[in-house]
């Protein structure tokens, strides 16, 4: 029979780990929601959001040269799901997670102040944060499931 003690420190390591699924399931919708959200012409932009663990990636991709089109909504590949899943393998609830996209237009692109931007008037971060914030009970549901 494990002492009261041990139960105590299992259930806290169970914790731990559905809070830190949870966290990590948020931060990978937030990324298809702003991936889909986002303009697309020659594709830089959309490829430049990032996940950091505990500091903010402001890396940017090379500028693409082939022309995308300004409307294409493709939710982000397999391999930038599996790249996003690996960077985040190791974060747990105590860790701060950062969503970012460091191209100079990112603001403008946000505030929707682009021709690009006129299908998504009302942003893109903010519109994925406030689909995010309304999902947060049913994602904590589905992993306490889990």
């Amino acid at each position: 029979m494990m002492s009261f003690s041990a139960s105590i420190e299992a259930f806290a390591t169970g914790a731990e780990l559905k809070s830190g699924l949870v966290l990590r399931r948020v931060m990978l919708q937030g990324l298809i929601g702003v991936t889909r959200r986002s303009p697309v012409d020659f594709g830089t932009f959309r490829a430049a959001w990032n996940i950091g663990v505990n500091a903010s990636d402001t890396s940017t991709p090379p500028v693409r040269e082939e022309h995308s089109g300004p409307n294409n909504q493709d939710a982000p590949s397999e391999a930038e799901i599996l790249a996003a899943e690996s960077r985040m393998k190791s974060a747990t609830w105590r860790d701060t997670l950062f969503l970012t996209n460091a191209m100079p237009y990112a603001q403008v692109l946000e505030n929707g102040s682009s021709e690009q931007t006129e299908h998504q008037p009302d942003g893109i971060l903010g519109v994925t944060v406030d689909e995010l914030e309304a999902d947060n009970a049913r994602l904590i549901e589905e992993v306490s499931r889990s």
